[in-house]
């Protein structure tokens, strides 16, 4: 237990590292989606402060990555071969199958976040009983186990935000009203009632038309008010 310790303590000088990582990771996947570069309107604090936002997607990895080294072999044996069985692999990916039920059958994108959780962990199984299966690799496991976590957590948590957008009516999804400064020659035709906020950052204000489906990306000092509502159930 003590060495799974250490090892697991030896990796938090890195987690800064890791919160950069989440909000570059989040709003590419996010974002890109809708057509933005990020890295055009995006400074290192503002990924920063996504990666906050989204404080359960580096909390997560560390605590199911903590559980897979606890419940790894304590002590193998030194002349212990690599096994990879495919019937426990095609298993552990038929957890996925109500995931995948849940997107399809009644359009629920919590589905995103089983199937992401337990193809990473049939990943996982592979690498682990593959590479890592021999004398004890505690740093080498949590490693490997975290990242497949991160990955499938900012996925699936991107993932269902584009599919809110997209899908949501707009009476359900319409959380704010936005009020633009405009000039008499302004060229400014972006209707409040069509537009959903996609993201914000220091500088600028990323929104949806659902009626057109376009993006427009709108510099803070050009809204002047905002407005919450009262959501439709």
């Amino acid at each position: 237990m003590k060495d799974k310790i250490d090892e697991i303590k030896a990796f938090f000088p890195f987690y800064s590292v890791i919160f950069l990582c989440t909000g570059i990771f989040y709003n590419y996947l996010y974002l890109g989606h809708f057509g933005i570069d990020t890295s055009k309107f995006f400074t290192l604090s503002d990924y920063l402060a996504t990666s906050i936002d989204k404080i359960i997607l580096n909390l997560f990895p560390i605590v199911a990555s903590f559980l897979a080294l606890l419940l790894s072999p304590g002590k193998p044996q030194e002349n212990a071969t690599a096994h990879f069985n495919i019937c426990e692999f095609i298993i552990l990916l038929l957890f996925s199958a109500p995931g995948v039920i849940m997107l399809v059958k009644f359009n629920n994108p919590s589905g995103f976040y089983i199937m992401g959780i337990t193809f990473m962990t049939a990943i996982g199984y592979i690498i682990s009983r593959t590479f890592l299966n021999g004398p004890a690799k505690y740093r080498e496991l949590f490693y490997v186990m975290f990242l497949l976590f991160f990955i499938s957590g900012v996925w699936a948590s991107a993932m269902s935000a584009r599919f809110h957008i997209e899908n949501d009516d707009i009476s359900k999804s319409k959380k704010y009203s936005f009020f633009f400064e405009t000039k008499k020659d302004d060229n400014f035709l972006l209707k409040d009632e069509n537009i959903v906020i996609l993201a914000a950052n220091s500088n600028y204000y990323f929104f949806y038309d659902k009626a057109e489906k376009k993006t427009y990306i709108i510099p803070t000092k050009k809204v002047i008010a905002i407005e919450a509502r009262q959501l439709v159930k």
